[in-house]
């Protein structure tokens, strides 16, 4: 019998896509936000499933809550340590700021007001914040 060598590339593997938490949806609907440990998988559901990550797979810090703007234009992501990063979803999904919470317990909910001028966040201190967003 003859040796056969050959190379072999992954067509499509299993992953999970969610590990608990808050959900948010796309505007037109074709595309969910989950909290995936330490990311946030973006799944497309017009193309299969096809998903890419927001964030880090390196971050050592858990994600505890996200929360997309009533454009659906920016995603907010709060983490065990208190702070919240904001990442663009004009496509390059870069970090477009950050900044620690005056919580002293992970924030486990989050919420624009009806205009988008106010966040709302509320943790497991047992304290409810609001803060005016400045980017608005």
């Amino acid at each position: 019998m003859k040796n056969i060598v050959s190379d072999l590339a992954v067509k499509r593997s299993v992953e999970a896509l969610y590990t608990g938490g808050v959900i948010e949806w796309s505007a037109d609907g074709s595309t969910l936000y989950s909290t995936c440990t330490n990311v946030v998988k973006v799944i497309n559901l017009d193309e299969n499933l096809s998903c890419h990550t927001i964030g880090d797979p390196e971050e050592s810090l858990r994600i505890t809550c996200i929360c997309l703007d009533k454009n659906r234009s920016r995603l907010l992501v709060a983490y065990t340590n208190y702070v919240i990063r904001e990442f663009s979803l004009d496509g390059s999904n870069a970090v477009a700021r950050m900044w620690k919470t005056m919580h002293t317990a992970p924030i486990l909910s989050m919420k624009f007001n009806q205009d988008g001028t106010l966040l709302a966040t509320g943790s497991a201190d047992h304290s409810v914040k609001v803060n005016s967003d400045s980017s608005t």
